[in-house]
């Protein structure tokens, strides 16, 4: 049967969509082009419906997401570099587009289920790049190098920095072990793969090296297990990361510079100091969205000679410094309001194994946020783009397609014949 047109572009949409997720990872042109396809085909295929997408979105959740939207479109017209601010303004509309398209379209089981299938098999190569990468110097995938330091040799894979590389691992690991424990059976391929890639994944992240990631790690997994109130595997974990810590070596723990003092928790004091002078200085408007890395100068009261010209190592605190309080506040209150109510929905949820998979993906999120509070992931378009689309995940997973009350998650049920008289 052939199916109606809005379907087929739905498709589309879909795949592309796909194909933008797994290109994020090692190739931002074709990032670039699936993105264009897939809002092309998904704007066909929404106005076919005359209808609006994500009924199911808490109201508040969405003014404060448009709140936010327009408050960076209005910082073009007062920012103090326009060229820039104007890049800006279309990197968070694609952002913002990103989110809808995969909350809107992964609604759907069926689609659902073969993006999953897809992540493990591009989580799984990526990883298996790192690996690769580990051993022989450089990736596979595009020649990046091994990053060293004092803290020992860094993988990257097909990322530029070990730090995007670390961001992609705390958002796709728990969803891609959640996916493949909850949804194949036992000994199957898929799950096989997907929880010896979720082994695979945490060894990486180790190897990235990267302190402020492993915190963000520690700090998921600490609010997750709080959560489900696993308080017995919550001291066990404690206890495990305690030891772990006993036994890092003395460079890991602590990043030397030439002078043998601390570098990275010194350099981030004055990041930070720079980034509080901007919001001080214009707190409510802030300099213009994509601008603090030359505006910033500005402000600057203090000049001190570590890291000039550069991100604020704090997504919050630059993002507070380039549009106002007032849109970090509507940023915040979205995330959190979104992260609350698909999180009740995901509770009325009868089946077990949905709900290990929005836990997945819910982790991931957490240890975003956190990652994002001591590093520039939230400024760089390969991983905060990742991290919109898991946020369409989260509410894909709590109001799958066919559901009578979208607002509460509960599934369509038949009614019962009427009786006959």
């Amino acid at each position: 049967m052939r199916l109606p047109v809005s379907d087929r572009f739905a498709d589309v949409a879909f795949y592309a969509l796909a194909v933008l997720w797994a290109a994020l990872a090692f190739s931002p042109a074709l990032a670039e082009i699936a993105f264009t396809v897939a809002v092309l085909a998904w704007l066909v295929y929404r106005l076919s419906l005359r209808r609006m997408p994500l009924e199911g979105l808490d109201r508040r959740a969405a003014l404060l997401l448009l709140g936010y939207v327009l408050i960076v479109i209005l910082s073009y017209f007062w920012s103090e570099y326009p060229r820039q601010s104007f890049r800006g303004l279309i990197k968070v509309v694609k952002h913002v587009m990103i989110f809808v398209m995969s909350a809107d379209l992964l609604t759907l089981p069926s689609r659902q289920k073969i993006f999953e299938k897809a992540a493990i098999l591009i989580f799984g190569l990526i990883v298996l790049n790192g690996f690769y990468q580990y051993l022989s110097g450089s990736d596979l995938l595009r020649g990046f190098p091994l990053q060293d330091s004092k803290a020992g040799p860094r993988v990257s894979s097909s990322f530029k920095t070990y730090g995007l590389f670390a961001s992609y691992l705390l958002s796709w690991t728990g969803y891609v072990a959640a996916v493949g424990s909850s949804r194949f059976p036992r000994f199957s391929f898929y799950r096989m793969a997907a929880l010896f890639i979720a082994v695979a994944a945490a060894v990486l992240l180790f190897k990235t090296r990267s302190r402020g990631a492993m915190l963000a790690f520690a700090g998921g997994v600490f609010v997750m297990l709080v959560l489900k109130r696993k308080f017995l595997i919550l001291g066990i974990f404690a206890l495990v990361l305690a030891a772990g810590i006993s036994r890092l070596p003395r460079t890991m723990l602590i990043h030397l510079d030439i002078h043998e003092r601390e570098q990275s928790l010194v350099e981030r004091y004055h990041l930070w100091d720079r980034a509080l002078q901007v919001i001080v200085a214009k707190p409510l408007t802030g300099t213009g969205i994509n601008t603090y890395a030359q505006a910033h100068q500005k402000y600057d009261k203090r000049k001190n000679w570590r890291v000039k010209n550069y991100y604020a190592h704090n997504g919050y605190l630059q993002a507070a410094a380039e549009t106002g309080l007032v849109s970090l506040a509507c940023l915040l209150g979205f995330w959190g309001l979104l992260i609350v109510d698909t999180y009740r929905k995901m509770r009325r949820r009868p089946d077990p194994g949905e709900g290990w998979i929005y836990d997945g993906v819910f982790a991931g999120v957490l240890m975003f946020l956190f990652f994002m509070a001591v590093d520039t992931v939230f400024h760089n378009p390969q991983s905060v783009m990742s991290f919109w689309f898991t946020l369409g995940l989260l509410y894909a997973y709590a109001n799958p397609a066919g559901s009578q009350d979208l607002r509460h998650g509960l599934p369509l049920r038949p009614e019962p014949p009427a009786e006959r008289t």
